[in-house]
């Protein structure tokens, strides 16, 4: 090698000027122009027909191409071959040819380490809700899921998919947005929903801007990212403790954010959400006044009705006839009653043209009574058909039954109270007050067994599901 360096030596034009003016010395002109050796001719002298530079090598430029290939073995990083470079050899600009022939490596540019990263740029958030979302898709236990937060108010919508397919993706979206309106701009990954024409052509027709993240770099979804986290956390810790996984949305949607005393449900809704918890807020709410012209129209030629007392008898009306009698047992809301039909089914109903006189005789046509004020209410309709009668009163009523466990059905019929009441025989009233009493015993006994059955119900779902979790840790094992 050494051989080979002092042969180059003496072909290369500069080097063998530098090596005349280190046998001759550097006082003539055409030495002092030999740059940038001149400037270090003190440190320059000859070993065997070879320029060292201390105890650098001079390498000739025919060589240099050879030596940046034997510098370069290991694929080492720029800063360890210039490292190693500058111990042994020297010619001039080495850093520099050093940086660019590792600059050409395609190995070193494939497995070169990553970039530094630059500064953040935010998400601009806009001031009013639901003009700016992110949307993500997730699996969880085997099913996937979509998710849709806002930007400002972080309200999260989550929403199970069927499939994966872009349809099904956007008949969610298309909900969600139904719920909240129509968004401005719509951040989500480059996944094939979408990425899809059908996406495409959703944005369009709904008129929002899509963006998509970079691909590898789910920080620049970081807001539908996040809230994958926490959804799929929230979902997780109310499987494993049996608790409903809504309500724990619920309360991830009415808990005040960080650094705010307002909740995404409170920002995105503009009012707050009402929970499990007990709010004094609930018991000052002002009420909004009820329709007064409205209740005006319904109560033309409406007539006030005498309530029914307890083990009072009417008669019910079905198929427009008063086919049955029944016995008042208790009143449980306003114009609505208990009461017991003669062959034994109980029933509520409310006070319209249902309840008349037991004497079939004097059994008229009946009316209703004034309306109780509700925005919900066909008033004009109901006037217009309504008549007037003496002592109608409504009864509603309602009884818990299956046929699988014993139990008795309640259905609702109309019944009306007549006048007459009084002159029944006390012999029947005390039979009406027996059947009353049994019937209380009755619904007792009932009750009791509902909720035993609703008790081995769940303690059977819970043991299938222990039962479960066991022979998957068992098959695991094994």
């Amino acid at each position: 090698m050494w051989e080979k360096i002092a042969t180059h030596t003496k072909d290369d034009e500069e080097l063998k000027d530098v090596l005349n003016a280190v046998h001759f010395g550097w006082e003539s002109d055409h030495a002092q122009s030999l740059k940038p050796y001149y400037h270090f001719r003190g440190d320059i002298t000859e070993i065997d027909g070879v320029l060292v530079k201390g105890p650098k090598v001079i390498i000739p430029k025919t060589l240099q191409g050879d030596m940046l290939k034997k510098i370069h073995e290991g694929h080492l990083g720029i800063e360890k071959c210039q490292a190693r470079a500058r111990q042994v050899m020297y010619w001039p600009n080495i850093n520099n040819d050093i940086e660019n022939h590792i600059g050409r490596c395609g190995t070193c540019q494939k497995h070169r380490y990553k970039q530094a990263k630059e500064p953040m740029e935010q998400h601009e958030i806009p001031e009013k809700p639901w003009r700016k979302i992110g949307a993500d898709l997730f699996t969880l236990f085997g099913k996937n899921f979509l998710v849709v937060v806002d930007y400002t108010s972080n309200y999260t919508e989550v929403a199970k998919l069927e499939d994966l397919s872009s349809t099904n993706t956007l008949s969610h979206m298309k909900s969600i947005m139904a719920r909240h309106g129509l968004p401005s701009v719509v951040v989500s990954d480059n996944g094939p929903q979408f990425s899809s024409l059908e996406f495409r052509q959703f944005a369009m027709q709904y008129g929002f801007k899509h963006v998509t993240s970079s691909p590898e770099y789910p920080q620049s979804n970081g807001k539908a990212e996040k809230a994958v986290q926490i959804v799929k956390r929230l979902l997780k810790k109310a499987k494993e403790n049996y608790e409903d996984p809504y309500l724990a949305l619920l309360n991830y949607r009415i808990s005040p954010l960080s650094g705010s005393d307002r909740s995404p449900g409170e920002i995105s809704m503009n009012r707050k959400l009402r929970t499990k918890l007990p709010s004094a807020e609930e018991h000052v709410t002002m009420h909004k006044l009820p329709d007064i012209k409205q209740k005006r129209y319904y109560d033309h030629g409406s007539n006030q009705l005498k309530p029914l007392e307890t083990t009072d008898t009417v008669r019910v009306r079905g198929d427009g006839v008063w086919s049955e009698k029944a016995q008042v047992l208790a009143r449980v809301a306003p114009n609505s009653y208990l009461v017991e039909l003669e062959r034994g089914k109980g029933f509520t109903k409310k006070q319209t043209s249902s309840a008349k006189d037991t004497r079939e005789s004097r059994v008229r046509s009946s009316t209703t009574e004034p309306l109780r004020s509700t925005r919900h209410t066909s008033k004009r309709h109901y006037d217009h058909v309504s008549r007037h009668v003496h002592q109608p009163t409504l009864l509603y009523c309602c009884k818990l039954s299956t046929q699988k466990h014993g139990f008795r059905q309640f259905f609702a019929f109309d019944f009306v109270k007549n006048d007459e009441i009084e002159r029944i025989a006390p012999a029947c009233l005390a039979e009406w007050t027996l059947t009353s009493n049994a019937l209380k015993t009755e619904r007792t006994n009932i009750i009791q067994q509902a909720d035993r059955i609703q008790e081995e119900k769940r303690m059977t779902r819970k043991l299938r599901s222990l039962r479960k979790q066991l022979a998957t840790v068992t098959f695991r094992n094994l």
